[in-house]
């Protein structure tokens, strides 16, 4: 079922009244017309003929001679159809044509009914000519057309029912008859020009609807190709002004089109001439098979290579580049290929391993800093152990020497006593000796001051312990590490930093495992950590001297990280600084005081270099948590070894 008009489309229902009124109606009514010019012509001939051979026989009778007719049928008839054959051929279509030729049609046919006298078969051409005049498809023509016949049928059957009824005498109402069935053909005749105009209307619509379909698939058509042109030239502009190496491949990891970048690294003049060929006929070696080896992997897969570091040699030229790759689809989505692109990155490599290299000298620098820092505080500790272990050693050596006397003193009195010669005279010294000795303070002493000179030793044994394991510069790949230990260590080198602000709670968790981790770098963040805690505790004991503040290490496994916190009592951090506190160089410590730079070093090594995470809980007037959290298990040994071979390679 088609719409109805009222709900078509604006430019679909002006489209089908222009075919309808041009196409349609016009081009029927200029057709018609020019059959009417024809049909006038043959009529006015056959009226001459009826004039000449019917008409004198029909009125005078068995006799036959050339009556008036005959001129009224040359001339009249001539006259009839001379006008609107005229109009035909010089106004087709017009409505004055087609009214002029329906009323000089009718008029046709009242004089042919004259000439026959009335006869009865020549009243069916008025019939015929109803017909006839249908083909117009205008009612009105039909209307017009039946006005005449029908006051032709009243006035010459009222006048001269003779030429019209071939009787002398007619009843008045016999037009009405004859009327009658000219309106009862009309009847038909409408109901056929209806149908006939509705069918016209809907070739019309589908004329127009199947136009104006075109002229949108058109109108899309050169919408999207100028879009396609559009897109074409920028692609074009792109291959041909980025920097950046671009390329198709086929699945057969073929070029299909390449940009003038690449084309100049492949040393080529036309990018044209790539067309066809593999990475292997420019690059020789593995780098052209892991290059295809992973470009079928796109294919088998679907998944695309994002910033894939790489090394591209061709001939002497060699640098490393950043590709991605990501496959094609047609519109069933089957991969057809592979688009790619790839940024020379070399320079930036050899900045960021520079970078790397100065961060490394950095932390060094920062860690000697540190050790010099810490260096009076260790000999002061050191000192105070190594102090009595002298007093104690010197205290032994003089027990020594009285213990030996009184040995001595014994030894001749046994070998007295083996002679026979004991007399009171030979004991007499060696009573004295033991006397003046005071044996039983040395018995007790002596031991005592042995056991502190070996506590002594043990302790200056586990500062120096300390301070060989801080003062370890790691490695250049991550090792498993006990981090209590580490810390233990890191807290025992900084114990001059922090024993006369504060006392340090040690809460590690004994079924901590070992983190993949750079040592050197960690135990300087934790060191980091303890002094800025003191610091932080020590501004708190000034204004209340004679008090100690506590600073709390401690660890945690959580899940798949291990959480080190480390807590002070501090004075909290102003809201105005957290913002700033992981900034190089940023400090709101005295001049001499601090750097500004151990925050920053161990914001950077926790993240950058441990994929963990740094971050810190504070309240003013109660104190500050910093909460590092690394991962347990190391970077994969493939991502490592990449890493290496660029280093290796570019510091070549």
């Amino acid at each position: 079922m088609h719409q109805p008009l009222n709900q078509l489309n604006v430019s679909v229902r002006d489209r089908m009244a222009a075919l309808f009124l041009e196409h349609a109606q016009q081009k029927n009514y200029a057709q018609t017309d020019k059959l009417f010019a024809v049909l006038m012509i043959l009529q006015w001939l056959a009226g001459i003929a009826a004039a000449v051979w019917i008409s004198p026989q029909t009125w005078i009778g068995a006799s036959g001679q050339t009556h008036w007719h005959v001129w009224a049928a040359i001339f009249l008839g001539g006259t009839i159809a001379g006008f609107p054959v005229f109009l035909a051929l010089k106004f087709p279509g017009k409505p004055e044509t087609r009214e002029t030729i329906a009323v000089s049609q009718m008029l046709f046919s009242t004089l042919l009914i004259h000439l026959t006298g009335g006869r009865l078969e020549t009243h069916f051409h008025v019939f015929g000519s109803l017909a006839f005049l249908a083909m117009y498809r205008d009612w009105r023509v039909l209307a017009m057309a039946t006005v005449v016949v029908a006051a032709d049928h009243f006035f010459r059957g009222v006048f001269w029912p003779q030429s019209v009824f071939g009787v002398v005498a007619a009843s008045p109402w016999r037009w009405v008859e004859h009327a009658g069935w000219v309106v009862f053909e009309d009847i038909f005749l409408f109901i056929s020009i209806q149908q006939n105009v509705h069918e016209m209307s809907e070739v019309a619509r589908k004329q127009a609807e199947l136009e104006c379909l075109n002229a949108d698939i058109e109108k899309q058509v050169a919408a999207r190709t100028q879009e396609l042109t559009a897109e074409q030239e920028l692609l074009r502009s792109l291959m041909n002004s980025l920097p950046d190496a671009i390329y198709f491949k086929d699945t057969q990891s073929r070029f299909t089109r390449i940009n003038p970048a690449l084309a100049n690294f492949f040393g080529l003049a036309n990018p044209e001439a790539a067309v066809g060929k593999t990475d292997a006929d420019f690059q020789q070696g593995a780098a052209a098979q892991q290059k295809m080896a992973d470009e079928q992997s796109i294919f088998a897969t679907g998944q695309p290579i994002l910033n894939l570091l790489e090394k591209s040699c061709v001939g002497d030229k060699s640098s490393w580049v950043s590709t991605t790759k990501v496959p094609l689809r047609d519109a069933q989505g089957k991969i057809t290929g592979l688009v790619g692109i790839s940024r020379d990155v070399t320079t930036q490599m050899q900045s960021e391993t520079q970078q790397r290299l100065l961060e490394v000298q950095l932390h060094e620098a920062r860690k000697l800093e540190a050790v010099g820092q810490l260096a009076a505080g260790i000999a002061h500790e050191i000192n105070t152990p190594i102090q009595y272990i002298g007093d104690n050693t010197r205290f032994a050596q003089e027990s020594v020497a009285t213990i030996f006397k009184v040995l001595r003193s014994h030894e001749e009195l046994l070998a007295a006593a083996k002679k026979s010669a004991l007399t009171p005279e030979v004991i007499a010294p060696a009573e004295q000796l033991v006397a003046a000795s005071d044996l039983n303070y040395l018995y007790a002493q002596v031991p005592a001051a042995i056991k502190e000179s070996l506590d002594g030793v043990e302790r200056v044994a586990t500062i120096v312990r300390a301070m060989k394991e801080f003062s370890h510069p790691g490695g250049k790949e991550k090792i498993a590490a006990d981090l209590n230990r580490a810390i233990e260590s890191t807290v025992t080198v900084a114990r001059n930093e922090w024993k006369f602000m504060a006392d340090v709670k040690m809460d590690l968790s004994p079924d901590l495992p070992h983190v993949s981790c750079f040592l050197g770098e960690f135990n300087q963040c934790i060191l980091n950590l303890v002094v800025n805690a003191s610091h932080a505790i020590g501004d708190v004991v000034k204004k209340n001297p004679g008090t100690k503040g506590i600073i709390t290490v401690q660890t945690r496994r959580d899940n798949d990280h291990v959480v080190v916190r480390v807590t002070d009592t501090g004075t909290g951090i102003p809201e105005k600084v957290r913002p700033h506190i992981f900034e190089p160089f940023y400090t709101t410590k005295d001049v001499g005081k601090g750097t500004g730079q151990g925050l920053a070093i161990t914001y950077g090594s926790i993240i950058n270099k441990h994929g963990g995470t740094v971050s810190f809980e504070t309240e003013m007037g109660r104190g500050t948590t910093f909460i590092l959290r690394l991962p347990i298990l190391p970077r994969s040994a493939e991502s490592a070894a990449k890493n290496q071979e660029v280093n290796v390679s570019l510091s070549k």
